[in-house]
């Protein structure tokens, strides 16, 4: 017994292509063109007023600052510059602190104790000096045996600590 197959009608197959095929399909037929509902003269104060919103951005206020607008505020390019300025300035002084902590910490490793106290009073290092410095100079002077200049540097923190605080 053969499977029961329908004679191929080759009409059939014929029209289907002609409706897949591309060449057959309709042309895209463009919108008609219609004009803006504007008239010339709305558009035209329209352009005006944007002329001199944009004209108000080039005044200036009693201090030379540029006069404010709600398309430029006063200022705002300056504020992004002096954020931008604020972040490099905080990377740099957190790099210089990540600095001072690895030379103190080599120096202290290699029981370094003058060089290491030279490094941590160190007038450039006034700004960088907190008390995660501190503790690795008096680490240092643990591991050199100097319990006196320890507690000195010790009471040093302590009393930076309460002058900041008074700040």
């Amino acid at each position: 017994a053969e499977p029961h197959t329908e004679p191929m009608n080759p009409s059939n197959t014929r029209k289907k292509r002609l409706k897949r095929s591309p060449a057959n399909a309709k042309p895209h037929q463009a919108e008609p063109h219609t004009e803006p509902t504007n008239p010339p003269n709305q558009r035209n104060k329209r352009r005006e007023q944007y002329l001199n919103q944009s004209k108000g951005s080039d005044r200036r206020n009693s201090s030379g600052q540029p006069a404010a607008s709600k398309h430029h505020p006063r200022g705002d390019w300056q504020q992004k510059q002096e954020q931008q300025r604020l972040q490099i300035d905080k990377q740099k002084r957190h790099q210089e602190a990540l600095d001072l902590s690895q030379q103190l910490r080599q120096l202290s490793s290699q029981k370094r104790l003058k060089e290491c106290i030279d490094l941590y009073h160190s007038p450039s290092h006034d700004e960088l000096r907190d008390a995660h410095h501190g503790s690795i100079v008096v680490d240092c002077c643990a591991r050199c045996g100097d319990v006196d200049e320890a507690e000195k540097i010790v009471h040093e923190m302590l009393q930076s600590g309460k002058s900041k605080k008074k700040e």
